[in-house]
């Protein structure tokens, strides 16, 4: 006997469960990215500012010379940092990705089988049918024998029984003349 197989329905829901969540991962990480852009931006347009700047500053540049050398490493650090936390997301997004078509590929292989036991139960339930309907006919062609010769049979001793009770009747119409034609 096959193993019982999963209702469709909770596989369904199962790939649905997991693409859901493929979907919401990369929603999620595409909402991150999103945001890290628009923060490399503001970063961006913050560095421009501070370019302007420095041409109107170019006088007290010597007094603030070292803490603008250190704004910019820090503004350096911040973009290498966003940068890499970029890459980091991109790769999290191909790995959850990966995983995801792999899900996919995997339930497609199981649905597949799922489908390859259907026809081969189908094909079963054919056959099955072909048979039971062959019984069917078989024992309703037995059946129709049977009646025929029920009714020839009957037909048989019904012939009998008339011929008996006419040699009976005959007997007695004899028997009542002879004790007539005594007396």
């Amino acid at each position: 006997m096959p193993p019982k197989k999963e209702p469709v329905g909770k596989q369904d829901a199962a790939q649905e469960g997991a693409t859901d969540k493929a979907k919401e991962s990369i929603a999620l990480l595409e909402n991150e990215l999103a945001q890290l852009q628009r923060q490399l931006h503001l970063r961006e347009h913050q560095a421009d500012e501070a370019r302007q700047a420095k041409s109107l500053w170019q006088e007290r540049a010597a007094a603030v010379q070292p803490l603008l050398e250190h704004s910019k490493s820090e503004l350096l650090d911040i973009i290498t940092d966003s940068l890499r936390q970029y890459k980091d997301m991109q790769e999290q997004g191909r790995h959850q990705l990966r995983k995801a078509e792999l899900k996919t590929a995997e339930l497609t292989a199981q649905l597949g089988l799922k489908d390859a036991e259907i026809e081969e139960l189908k094909a079963e339930m054919a056959l099955l049918q072909q048979q039971t309907t062959a019984q069917l006919n078989d024992s309703k062609a037995k059946m129709g024998e049977m009646q025929h010769e029920f009714a020839r049979m009957m037909q048989e001793v019904i012939e009998r029984l008339h011929k008996h009770e006419m040699q009976t009747s005959y007997q007695t119409h004899l028997m009542r003349q002879s004790s007539l034609g005594k007396v």
